[in-house]
């Protein structure tokens, strides 16, 4: 009895999400994509989120304050970390279902996702070097430069996510494909 019930929620539980979240079902693999109305607002605030904490981790290092330093390099590999898995969660994978239709589109959004992953993958990459091993004096020597580079990377990223990709961010039926020229 308790299995029936279980497994019938279940079934249902794809299309109660969407219809609570506002989003709409797109078959498109092993798991549904869907379209989140609300990222269109959520990135540009994700985005100011992490240019405050950058700011905040800027400042430190400006004022030479280590501990102020260390906890605002914390809260904004917390906050990069949470976004950034967003992103390729909800974000990426609903623009790549929505331009595969054509191939130019589809090439050219691989191309510009490939720039955010690497620009992405650069943050973490520093940010793994500065949290998880004790500063040494070489680690002390490089992190100004280091955050220079974060902060570069990251406009980069937001500006990536928020100047090309968001405007392609529609809702389904909004894309149109284009298909090859009628012959003459």
């Amino acid at each position: 009895m308790f299995d029936d019930l279980r497994n019938r929620l279940r079934s249902q539980r794809p299309a109660r999400l969407a219809a609570a979240s506002g989003a709409h079902p797109i078959d498109g693999g092993p798991a549904p994509i869907r379209y989140r109305p609300l990222l269109v607002a959520q990135v540009p605030a994700e985005g100011h989120r992490l240019r405050t904490a950058m700011r905040g981790v800027l400042t430190a290092l400006g004022r030479r304050d280590e501990d102020a330093l260390v906890a605002g390099l914390l809260a904004f590999a917390g906050a990069f970390r949470g976004i950034g898995l967003a992103r390729n969660v909800q974000f990426y994978p609903y623009l790549a279902w929505a331009l595969h239709g054509t191939p130019a589109a589809r090439t050219m959004f691989e191309a510009v996702h490939a720039d955010a992953q690497r620009c992405l993958g650069g943050i973490e990459a520093i940010l793994a070097t500065y949290l998880t091993a004790p500063w040494g004096r070489d680690r002390r020597r490089r992190l100004a430069p280091d955050l220079v580079h974060v902060a570069r990377l990251l406009g980069q990223w937001l500006r990536i996510d928020e100047e090309v990709l968001l405007p392609l961010y529609l809702p389904p039926g909004q894309y149109r494909t284009i298909g090859p020229a009628p012959p003459r």
